[in-house]
């Protein structure tokens, strides 16, 4: 796992110098910023019992970044803060704050990023209760655009590294394959129109706890720091 790690993010570094600058063009960067409030649906189904559905609150404020004045693939990249916080009775609660920075190219319309992504949770779930963990996770994205819509899917496995909370048992669990402390599955869906992005999301996440489903939408106008503003620029808009 880390000599593939390891691999990749070098792959990511060596695109990132080795990509000559377009003929009359001097390389560059330029970036959006962004505040984007959410809300969605998480559903926990335990290892023993029925599954729970409640509703959660939150956002995400961050930068999308790409390079400019060279040739394909371009780096690209997306630096964020997450929360969101679970509405519900006494026994339905928890939260979740996250803090990531992923980078990959692109190349004209497809490409992947890949990066640390430090989160910190809590989660009540009736009679079932996640303790409060602080880890990391390692989301791979593949994302592809259209025009005004863009695609993006990928897994995410996590490791824990503060806190009470166990790791899953691969050997005995049931359902897809996965690794690490948990393992999440996630994709999603975004449009632009105007200087507004629109974006809907689902992930599958495994845990020692059992298994949670979350469903997301999500809307905001961007900006960009330090220059005019960018035409539809490629940069994950929907996570």
């Amino acid at each position: 796992m880390s000599r593939a790690l390891a691999a990749t993010v070098a792959l990511v570094a060596i695109a990132a110098t080795a990509t000559p600058a377009e003929a009359g063009k001097k390389p560059g960067y330029r970036n959006h910023v962004y505040v984007r409030p959410a809300m969605g649906v998480n559903s926990f189904t335990p290892e023993d019992g029925d599954t729970v559905s409640i509703m959660s609150v939150g956002g995400v404020a961050g930068i999308n970044y790409w390079e400019t004045g060279r040739q394909l693939p371009r780096i690209r990249g997306n630096a964020r803060v997450s929360g969101d916080y679970v509405v519900g009775a006494s026994d339905l609660s928890g939260y979740q704050v996250r803090v990531g920075n992923f980078t990959g190219p692109l190349w004209e319309t497809v490409g992947f990023t890949i990066g640390p992504d430090f989160f910190y949770s809590q989660y009540q779930y009736g009679d079932t209760e996640l303790p409060a963990a602080g880890g990391v996770g390692i989301p791979f994205t593949v994302d592809a655009y259209l025009d005004a819509f863009s695609v993006f899917g990928g897994i995410e496995p996590a490791w824990y590294l503060m806190g009470d909370r166990p790791g899953r048992d691969w050997s005995t669990a049931e359902g897809a394959p996965g690794f690490g402390h948990e393992f999440a599955y996630f994709a999603g869906v975004g449009m632009k129109v105007g200087g507004l992005n629109i974006g809907g999301s689902v992930r599958h996440t495994m845990t020692a706890y059992g298994e949670q489903n979350s469903f997301g939408l999500s809307a905001s106008f961007d900006g960009e720091i330090g220059g005019k503003k960018g035409k539809g620029k490629k940069g994950k808009k929907g996570r």
